[in-house]
């Protein structure tokens, strides 16, 4: 079984990235919009590293400062991507193997939390390691590839659950620095869990078979977490200071945006077109009225729901799991009349007004779910294996989206040849068939990294006051006149002169 393990491990792997490994990572998943963004972000981060940028101001929106404050950072996962562009790969490859890298590094940290620090034998730490790294959830948000890493927030549980049976110290350093660059490596996925976290520690000091430990551990580490406490805040000061600066000129989300992203009550169940046991659900109407539909995968599946009612019930860790999840659950669901506790969560808690796809705090429910699982299967004879199996195969997707790296090469080359020297910045306006909003946006972003030119084109999460230039396509004289009025008005609001942007329109 020793043996077997690692091979059982990453098995998932395979399924989640075949389209890549299948086509000799020829094919890209899974589409050229926010794949490339985040692709774009990453090797930002390492032109960063080279000298050869400035870290807070990647050149698009230009001439706008603090663009990389719009959209996540990653710089705490740039050690997982810079080595593979160090040794020759190029950028799109590059990103390839960071998101198998990745996926590798959250079923090891996984494991680890289930066998070593739960202490959960092998077939039901694979189990739980199994939902845990490879839950429905994640991998249908895959295209999303900054909610990919989850490894930093699974070994701060490690260290809690080390520290909880006697750990000393160094758990408490370990669980900050975790913490620390899970933020720095994705603010999102950082903010959510640590929303996740404080409703855990609510719950734990409520319960009287839970609270007695909790306080222990508070007064027998209160030094150690006080440190580590101000050290992190510290740490994370040349982060989130950006972030306000970028709240305040961009404006911070209101209620009204993220209405459509709040998950309702039927999105708890819903696991989107491509699971495989579930994909027929996606044609149900109560399922496919889902706004922004896309972002609503967040079911752990049937039976593995039903396991979570089960398990997450008895006294102790579970139940102040199963409490957790119930109120996460309430909090955070949109209600009839488009009322929901979460407009008071934004009010109240912070950072949460930057969160504008709340659904995706449902990424972290495959965590009690792989706890539940992992319960059962460890007290489970031979037929409630079939369950345990069932509960598994609840979370694959099938993911066949993927499009062609070298076209997407030629595309950006083909705009790079239309930026002429000499100019400050450009503005590509695609013509006829090329009109494509944010893959033709991302052309002009990884063309101006190759030409060494800002563009005023641009896509990311938020986008500056006054930029009304997401429909840059070009059909007809009217849409000429339309971009030169709102490329004029845009370069007047910032300082600059319409003569420094060079217009590309091959």
């Amino acid at each position: 079984m020793r043996r077997a393990t690692p091979l059982l491990l990453l098995l998932p792997l395979a399924l989640a990235c075949w389209p890549t490994l299948s086509s000799g990572f020829r094919q890209m998943q899974t589409d050229p919009a926010d794949t490339r963004h985040l692709n774009y972000v990453l090797e930002h981060d390492y032109r960063w590293l080279c000298g050869h940028a400035e870290l807070w101001n990647p050149p698009f929106f230009w001439p706008e400062p603090n663009v990389a404050a719009y959209t996540e950072l990653m710089l705490g996962v740039l050690p997982l991507y810079a080595p593979w562009r160090a040794v020759g790969f190029e950028p799109d490859t590059a990103f390839q193997l960071w998101v198998l890298t990745v996926l590798v590094l959250n079923a090891l940290a996984a494991h680890l939390l289930f066998r070593r620090g739960l202490g959960f034998a092998p077939l039901p730490a694979l189990a739980g390691a199994w939902l845990t790294a490879f839950g429905s959830g994640r991998m249908a948000q895959i295209n999303h590839q900054h909610l990919l890493p989850c490894f930093f927030t699974l070994l701060a549980v490690y260290a809690l659950v080390r520290l909880f049976r006697g750990g000393g110290r160094g758990y408490v350093a370990l669980f900050f620095a975790m913490l620390t660059l899970q933020l720095w490596a994705g603010l999102q996925v950082g903010w959510l869990f640590c929303f996740w976290l404080g409703v855990v520690l609510l719950w734990s000091l409520a319960f009287a078979e839970t609270r007695p430990k909790v306080l222990q551990l508070l007064r027998t580490h209160a030094v150690a977490l006080s440190v580590g406490a101000v050290t992190s805040g510290l740490l994370l000061l040349p982060l989130v200071l950006p972030y306000r600066a970028a709240a305040a000129a961009a404006g911070a989300r209101s209620f009204d945006e993220a209405v459509v992203y709040l998950p309702q009550l039927q999105s708890w169940l819903y696991q989107g077109p491509h699971s495989v046991l579930y994909a027929w659900l996606a044609d149900l109407s109560v399922f496919s009225r889902l706004p922004a539909e896309g972002e609503h995968r967040i079911g752990v599946g049937l039976v593995t729901t039903g396991v979570m009612v089960l398990m997450l019930r008895e006294k102790g860790w579970p139940r102040v799991l199963g409490a957790t999840v119930l109120t996460v659950l309430v909090l955070a669901t949109l209600y009839r009349g488009r009322v929901s506790p979460w407009q008071g969560v934004m009010a109240v808690v912070p950072g949460a007004n930057g969160i504008r796809a709340v659904a995706r705090i449902g990424l972290s429910m495959a965590f009690p779910a792989a706890i539940a699982v992992a319960c059962f299967a460890a007290r489970t004879r031979r037929l409630g294996w079939l369950v345990v199996l069932f509960c598994v195969a609840e979370q694959l997707q099938q993911l066949p989206n993927a499009y062609s790296k070298e076209q997407v090469r030629a595309d950006v080359a083909h705009v790079a040849h239309g930026v002429r020297g000499g100019c400050r910045a450009f503005f590509y306006a695609p013509r006829d068939q090329e009109k494509y909003d944010e893959k033709t946006q991302l052309d002009a972003m990884w063309a101006s990294l190759w030409v060494g030119v800002p563009t005023v084109n641009g896509y990311s999460s938020h986008f500056p006051r006054g930029w009304q230039l997401m429909d840059h396509g070009v059909d007809d004289d009217g849409d000429v006149l339309r971009l030169t009025e709102a490329l004029g008005q845009w370069a007047q609001s910032r300082q600059v002169s319409p003569a420094d942007i060079c217009w590309v329109s091959p």
